[in-house]
């Protein structure tokens, strides 16, 4: 049978493990409490008023029809894909 005469010497002995073990699991817990918040948010339907005056005025004041499609000024619309030379050039043009 082992006796440890001084346990304090076994926290000496790895303190930087011991150090980062805890910081993982602080790190995890924030993580599964953030997950938690925000599991509660989105079934909330807190800002969904919000979000769905947004698309209706993508739809109808700007005219969106689709994905991607970048709004520059409330005024300029791109549509599909660009390049990053097109946006660029649009920048360039509209400011």
């Amino acid at each position: 049978m082992l006796t440890i005469r001084n346990p304090q010497i076994l926290c000496k002995i790895r303190p930087q493990e011991e150090h980062t073990r805890l910081l993982k699991a602080k790190e995890q817990e924030l993580i599964d409490q953030q997950l938690e918040e925000l599991d509660l948010y989105l079934h909330s339907g807190e800002g969904l008023d919000e979000v769905m005056e947004e698309i209706r005025v993508a739809k109808e004041d700007l005219g969106m029809q689709g994905v991607p499609m970048i709004v520059i000024q409330n005024e300029y619309l791109l549509s599909g894909a660009q390049t990053s030379n097109t946006l660029v050039q649009v920048l360039q043009r509209v400011i």
